[in-house]
């Protein structure tokens, strides 16, 4: 219905220049910090690599060691969804091989990773299938916000105005009901940015493949979120953030913005939590960061 957002020009193996290593300990801690594997997925890998980008540099700045896949990976959700079974356990099987890979690099150098987090509900629940307990018994799946947030103290806000959040349909936040996660969320977000959070109802209806196999529903989901979206913002500063959990409703939610020809900002958390803690200059402090931090591969 209109020209796609705009996508980043080069992707996150390109940003962190992976292929000279993907395992990355922080200088603080090297000898047993503590240990995350980071799936980016498509959303944070190649769609908005600012996404990824964002992750590692607010975990390294936490202290904490980040593996990432070599190459870039999906995690198949939308195989799954669009009934694509036998296709999704040949993607499953190859991700499995190149994260056991990994985990196995990361035990040898002395490391013990914990976490497997993203920045995608979607990616979260699909890796989930692909059964990691199996390789690390004990490692545990979580969204990369709600694992940092307490972990890094946000300055306090010069600005007390509303931030307006959009909740994902695969829920961001973890180990809880999926009827309370956005509420937790949304607790959670204003605790941090010392600022009120306001709640945006609905689907995006950017969905993945769902706007190409069912665009009568999907056309039909967008104009119920443009309509919230209309109201929400109808006595909304300009500077008003829109805050999303998952990088395919960024893209969904600028889809809109943009038929409804406002100019607003849309940015996942883990971005908004980049630049208050170190300003427009986070992305150099990361490149810095990420250079010494970098294992050889």
């Amino acid at each position: 219905r209109g020209p796609n957002p705009s996508l980043g020009l080069r992707n996150l193996a390109e940003r962190l220049d992976l292929d000279k290593g993907s395992i990355f300990i922080p200088q603080e801690g090297r000898e047993a910090p503590e240990t995350v594997l980071y799936f980016p997925g498509c959303g944070a890998s190649i769609f908005s690599s600012t996404i990824g980008m964002a992750a590692v540099h607010l975990l390294l700045r936490a202290e904490v060691a980040v593996l990432i896949p070599h190459q870039h990976i999906c995690c198949g959700y939308p195989l799954l969804a669009a009934g694509m079974g036998e296709a999704y356990r040949q993607n499953r099987e190859r991700n499995r091989a190149a994260l056991a890979a990994l985990l196995d690099e990361a035990v040898r150098m002395g490391l013990n990773p914990t976490h497997c987090l993203t920045s995608c509900g979607t990616c979260r629940e699909a890796l989930e299938e692909h059964e990691l307990k199996t390789l690390r018994p004990d490692i545990v799946h979580m969204d990369v916000t709600q694992y940092l947030i307490g972990r890094l103290e946000l300055p306090p806000a010069e600005d007390a105005s509303p931030i307006l959040y959009h909740a994902s349909c695969h829920s961001e936040w973890a180990g809880v009901p999926k009827a309370k996660a956005s509420a937790m969320y949304q607790a959670a977000l204003a605790k941090t940015t010392g600022r009120p959070v306001q709640l945006s109802p609905f689907c995006c209806a950017e969905s993945g493949m769902g706007s190409m196999t069912s665009p009568a529903i999907y056309n039909r989901l967008r104009d119920r979120k443009r309509a919230t979206l209309a109201e929400n913002l109808a006595e909304a500063s300009e500077t008003m953030p829109i805050l999303v959990g998952c990088p395919s409703c960024k893209m969904g939610i600028q889809r809109i913005l943009a038929e409804m020809h406002d100019k607003h900002t849309v940015m996942h958390t883990i971005e908004y939590m980049a630049e208050a803690l170190d300003g427009p200059k986070w992305k150099k402090i990361l490149r810095k960061a990420a250079k010494a931090a970098r294992v050889r591969g």
